[in-house]
């Protein structure tokens, strides 16, 4: 066994979340050897060759299952790791499979499984059958251990990890006051079902409504499956305005006065965190990740009633704070950001979950 080298498995490098964390974690643990499995060959992050070797099994579907799992058994044999972390449900369920208890195996669950996984009953069948104690569990919120545990009996322990950010995002904010209203709104994340982005709208649409005097905008980065809809969505009302993907995220923040968020649920929601850390006040919707990770810092409103008037009233509990309270709030927010979110002190936790030498990595 190499004691330097770890292999990561993941379904494929396109641009996701779970993706985007390995190659940063990848990046800041420069001491080791990394090698990276890959069910199929979708490389978006070329750049990670840079940091690791990449293998792809070539996996084309359950009909090639055991072809598969020959594959990564015979390539972890071979390469003889320290560790072994898989990610997302499909590379952890054929890792598992292929590999015998021997091995130091860590794997990751980056989203709520009763709202994805879990919602096929033979698939959540699979789960409770392949579960075994020997292997490191890490998922990216209580909520999510909680949400597993409860499915998965067997499961009595396991390793909350929040998501870091890039360091980018933790730079000095920005010198400014706080706006008496937030006229400048913005959202950052996939366009698919889970991201609610018609309540999103919606939530912006009441609160020009009600402040009609006032230039709102909103802002909405990213891209997905539904930019078509949301493109028919928003036509006519000229004070939204999708973004697409940016790169420097980090940078765009400081230039809006506002943050929103109305997902219908989360394992963690990286995307508040890098707004949090950036002075932005945000806005969320009242689902208990969200509770759980930001409960002292943001303005919460809730979507049950099929109204978007909590939000408004969410909006206008932020303007009575006052200057002072706001600066304030933009302030601690920064500080816990920092605290809860700063790689350092993600990767010390990984390698004290991996359990092997960290002599020689510069954490």
């Amino acid at each position: 066994m190499d004691a330097k080298r770890i292999v990561h498995v993941i379904d494929n490098l396109s641009l996701g979340g779970a993706e985007i964390l390995l190659l940063s974690t990848i990046k800041k643990l420069p001491g080791y050897e990394h090698h990276i499995i890959t069910l199929t060959p979708e490389i978006h992050f070329a750049e990670i060759e840079k940091y690791g070797s990449l293998h792809c099994v070539h996996h084309t579907g359950w009909t090639n299952l055991l072809r598969t799992c020959r594959r990564i058994k015979n390539l972890v044999r071979q390469l003889n790791p320290a560790v072994i972390h898989s990610h997302l449900f499909l590379s952890s369920f054929l890792s598992r499979l292929a590999l015998n208890h021997r091995y130091n195996f860590v794997y990751s669950i980056h989203n709520l499984y009763s709202a994805t996984i879990f919602k096929n009953p033979r698939l959540r069948l699979m789960e409770k059958w392949i579960y075994h104690p020997s292997r490191k569990l890490i998922t990216v919120s209580a909520y999510v251990l909680n949400d597993y545990k409860n499915v998965v009996r067997k499961c009595k322990t396991g390793n909350v990890l929040y998501n870091f950010i890039d360091d980018s995002f933790l730079r000095p904010l920005v010198a400014k006051t706080s706006k008496d209203f937030p006229a400048n709104w913005v959202a950052v994340g996939s366009f698919k079902e889970q991201k609610n982005y018609e309540a999103v709208i919606g939530c912006i649409e009441l609160l020009h409504q009600t402040y009609p005097e006032r230039k709102i905008s909103l802002h909405i980065y990213g891209d997905g499956p539904l930019r078509t809809a949301l493109e028919k969505r928003i036509a006519g009302l000229p004070y939204i305005a999708l973004k697409g993907r940016a790169d420097n995220v980090s940078e765009i923040l400081d230039e809006y006065d506002a943050y929103i968020s109305a997902s219908k649920y989360e394992g963690y929601g990286i995307a508040p965190m890098e707004a949090l850390a950036r002075g932005l006040p945000l806005f969320l919707s009242d689902i208990p990740v969200h509770r759980e990770i930001y409960n002292d810092h943001a303005f919460f409103f809730s979507l049950r009633d099929n109204t978007f008037v909590k939000f408004v009233n969410a909006v206008e509990q932020y303007m009575a704070q006052g200057t002072s309270g706001k600066d304030k709030k933009r302030t601690e927010g920064y500080e816990y950001a920092t605290k809860t979110a700063g790689s350092e002190n993600y990767i010390a936790q990984l390698l004290a979950i991996y359990q092997i030498n960290t002599a020689n990595n510069p954490v």
